[in-house]
């Protein structure tokens, strides 16, 4: 059991917050405008929150694993463990290849002093991207999985080590984000203003609708693993609402920096090993001492989603074939290590970035639709919605709840698989 709510929503926050909300997002925002972020709101409320709390009321509902709650639930749902499971760590995987990489913006933001414009966003390119074998990032994967090893262990514990880097990583993201805001308030004001014409985009509710569903690490068994955690006595959608909080403020803190230099047509991860150092290289002497300090705080709210989504892999192994926890922590960690050395450059890097784009949500939207077929069978005896409710001073009504995960979830991810398919 977590040894109180704070532990809880910090290791669910951790697990849910990392590379998408500080390097996709922003780029989402610069994109489409701030009216990206109003549809985001809204879509996280009407959709968003009503998974969330299905997911952790599910775990504390059954308890156990994923997998057993899922064969708790309804023997037909047996494979949902699975394949929750199975996203954990296929995410997992190439995430923490992403981990090793942040680490080493970390170790090498010291070359930002000094450098400016164009050559403030190269200063990784033959250290993080380099055109031959390079031992320094395997050296760095294999740091990003001890680090992963030496923090994993019970739900006491990663909600310690969660805490801790929740806490460290937001305050500085926010630290940085007013400093970001003073040194170019005038383009963050001139960001905000309204544009509408978004609207008539599919491309734009694509991502609105998909950048909903992959920012709170819904469909990989995680916040189901961490609800059988929490105890009988805290309130779902509390702790729900303030991990969708943090998730929220997180994204808007990096959305903030990436505006501030103006970051036109940057997209996906790897770009925002430029744009940032790009970004800090405005503030002067602190340039280099900035960078580090974010590059840290991605580092930590990385290593606490890599373990949680461990965390969730290990689940499936343990109720199934039994056994402790760390043996099998480590003997996926070894698998999962090997495969990412693979994905460290070139065509592996590559394939890692398709994995990240296409693949994985295609399985994580699969997966949500199945979710949202069992979730509306157990709505039907009111016990997941009542689980929900408990100790909540204002419930969700059993017809906003219907609507929300009998139809408009099912219906957004369907239309979104559609388009992961043919488009």
């Amino acid at each position: 059991m977590f040894s109180s709510k704070l532990s809880f929503i910090m290791a669910a926050v951790g697990a849910a917050v990392g590379l998408g909300n500080l390097f996709r997002f922003p780029a989402l925002c610069v994109k489409y405008g701030s009216a990206f972020i109003l549809v985001y709101i809204m879509l996280l409320v009407l959709v968003g929150l009503p998974l969330l709390f299905s997911e952790i009321a599910l775990g504390r509902r059954f308890g156990g694993t994923a997998s057993a709650c899922f064969k708790s639930a309804d023997k037909k749902a047996a494979p949902l463990g699975f394949l929750c499971s199975a996203n954990a760590f296929i995410i997992m995987t190439y995430y923490c290849v992403l981990f090793c990489f942040v680490v080493l913006a970390a170790v090498f933001s010291y070359k930002l002093n000094g450098l400016t414009g164009r050559a403030a966003a190269d200063i990784f390119g033959g250290i993080i991207f380099p055109e031959n074998f390079s031992p320094v990032l395997l050296c760095a994967l294999i740091f990003a999985w001890a680090a992963v090893l030496f923090c994993f262990g019970g739900a006491d514990r990663l909600g310690k080590i969660s805490t801790a880097s929740v806490i460290f990583s937001s305050s500085a993201l926010l630290l940085l984000a007013i400093f970001s805001f003073f040194k170019a308030k005038g383009q963050i004001f001139s960001f905000f203003k309204l544009n509408f014409k978004v609207l008539l985009s599919p491309s734009f509710w694509g991502d609105s609708l998909g950048q909903v569903f992959f920012s709170l690490s819904l469909m990989v068994g995680v916040l189901v693993t961490y609800g059988a955690a929490l105890s009988i006595k805290e309130s779902i959608i509390k702790c729900g609402s303030l991990i969708a909080f943090f998730d929220l403020a997180v994204s808007l803190a990096g959305t903030v920096i990436y505006v501030s230099v103006g970051a036109e047509g940057a997209d996906g991860l790897l770009s925002s090993f430029s744009v940032y150092p790009k970004a800090f290289s405005a503030f002067g002497a602190l340039a280099a001492p900035a960078l580090c300090l974010f590059y840290l705080s991605v580092g930590f709210l990385c290593l606490d989603s890599v373990f949680s989504y461990l965390k969730s892999a290990v689940g499936f192994f343990t109720h199934r074939l039994g056994g402790g926890e760390l043996p099998w922590a480590v003997g996926l960690a070894a698998v999962s290590a090997l495969l990412g050395s693979f994905m460290l450059q070139g065509s592996g890097l590559a394939f890692a970035l398709i994995l990240d784009g296409k693949i994985v949500p295609f399985l994580v939207l699969s997966v949500g639709l199945l979710e949202c077929a069992l979730f509306s069978r157990l709505r039907g005896n009111r016990s997941l919605l009542n689980e929900i409710n408990k100790n909540a001073k204002r419930g969700l009504s059993a017809r906003f709840y219907a609507l929300s995960v009998g139809l408009f979830a099912p219906l957004i991810l369907a239309v979104l698989l559609i388009s992961y398919i043919f488009l």
